[in-house]
């Protein structure tokens, strides 16, 4: 329980630890991002189920589905194209003064200011990144996004060599196995 006094008046509460200062850790504020990105995750999902017409039902598609979540942190250092600068970061606000950790605005709450280029991570290369008067992100809908998939997998060919590419043979043994690749 804390106790704070406001212009002669004395008001009581209670913090969570994810709003407690005191409380607050980095693994908490690492856990409520991957909380925000996982209700992303299924509000996209919802939109696609409700926006999208498909021949085959969605249950039907994510029943026979394997999601691989390829989410990763940003973190300054991390791999990139060596062509763009670093990420960097900055924190605007801080919790208190007292932490030792400088902010540029203020104390109170924690905000961090992010920079990093637009093709940075996982991303989606649309084709204006590379050719003027292309479509870019916002001239495609949320059903451009959505296709079948299939994984041909190469492992052991690449495990005895890692310059392996994919051959047309292992996209006709695949098809023989699994059926035509949609």
């Amino acid at each position: 329980m804390i106790q704070r006094k406001l212009k002669g008046s004395t008001f009581y509460y209670t913090l969570s630890p994810l709003t407690d200062p005191r409380k607050r850790t980095r693994k908490s504020l690492e856990r409520l991002l991957k909380i925000f990105a996982s209700l992303c995750a299924v509000l996209t999902v919802t939109t696609i189920y409700l926006l999208y017409p498909r021949k085959q039902p969605l249950e039907a598609f994510f029943s026979q589905a394997r999601i691989v979540d390829l989410t990763h942190e940003f973190a300054p250092g991390q791999p990139h194209w060596p062509g763009a600068p670093d990420e960097s970061r900055e924190i605007v606000y801080w919790y208190s003064k007292n932490d030792s950790v400088h902010a540029t605005k203020g104390y109170g709450f924690f905000i961090q200011y992010f920079c990093h280029v637009g093709q940075w991570g996982t991303h989606v290369d649309f084709p204006g990144h590379f050719f003027k008067n292309m479509r870019l992100s916002h001239d495609f809908h949320i059903k451009d996004m959505i296709m079948p998939l299939v994984v041909i997998d190469c492992s052991s060919q690449a495990a005895e060599n890692p310059d392996y590419i994919l051959q047309m043979q292992d996209v006709l043994d695949w098809e023989r196995r699994h059926g035509p690749v949609p």
